[in-house]
């Protein structure tokens, strides 16, 4: 299996400081309770303090105000293929959201609040309830994918990751004492971790191949039909998660 080219720590840092200095200039110290940075890409989470958030969320201005400055983030630059930045008010957090798991973030700014955490617990169950809804997200995105144009794939494989690497973690910790340090790999040491675990069935192949494709495409975008290739791979790991999930059903 390929291994991940490494950002450049620097360049990290850097993209995490203008971040911080975007949500200043737009929100304001006050409103901020703490910004962290998730390490399996470049993605972040601003809590905001409670009252921040009107009947549609944060203030339409605010927003725009907010997308305008994120060209100046350089996130590519970093060798990250997007900024993913999410938006939260203590107190309405998004239904079935867990919060950030011990370990798999950095604190940019203050802090995050007490007890949004979620505990092994809560991870074991999320695990199980992510294995049993790989059937219907295949459905959902396989009717979504028939009129994409060749253009439109790198994006849907992008959308497909979204789905894929959640439940890799999913299946080697779902029934694990220890759910949160296992979430806390990195996806490779994960995808390893499914291999040993499911060494006698030939299904897990089907992920290694679509994380293999991922990164030999190395932020290019290839033919339409390595695209394909790489998507049917992803789709085959699904069908092969719903499969596991009818047998855990099976044994409850």
């Amino acid at each position: 299996m390929a291994q991940p080219i490494p950002s450049n720590p620097a360049q990290v840092h850097a993209i995490g400081e203008r971040l911080v200095r975007v949500c200043l200039e737009v929100l304001g110290g006050d409103a901020i309770q703490g910004i962290i940075q998730g390490f399996s890409d470049f993605d972040a989470q601003v809590y905001l303090n409670p009252g921040q958030s009107g009947p549609y969320g944060v203030d339409t201005d605010k927003i725009f105000a907010m997308q305008e400055r994120m060209d100046s983030l350089s996130v590519r630059e970093a060798g990250f293929t997007e900024l993913q930045l999410y938006l939260v008010e203590i107190g309405h957090l998004p239904p079935g959201w867990l919060g950030p798991i011990r370990g798999t973030y950095s604190v940019l700014y203050r802090a995050i609040p007490g007890g949004y955490e979620p505990t092994n617990e809560q991870l074991r169950g999320n695990s199980r309830k992510l294995i049993g809804t790989a059937r219907q997200y295949l459905a959902d995105f396989q009717r979504s994918l028939v009129d994409n144009r060749n253009d439109t794939l790198p994006r849907r494989l992008r959308l497909l990751s979204t789905i894929t690497t959640p439940s890799v973690y999913a299946l080697v910790s779902y029934d694990d004492e220890d759910a949160s340090a296992l979430w806390a790999e990195d996806k490779f040491t994960a995808l390893q971790r499914l291999s040993e675990r499911y060494n006698g069935d030939p299904g897990h192949q089907h992920a290694l191949r679509f994380y293999d494709d991922l990164l030999a495409m190395g932020g290019t975008t290839p033919p339409p039909d390595i695209l394909r290739a790489a998507l049917r791979n992803g789709i085959d790991f699904l069908k092969w998660v719903d499969a596991l999930n009818s047998n855990l059903l099976a044994r409850q």
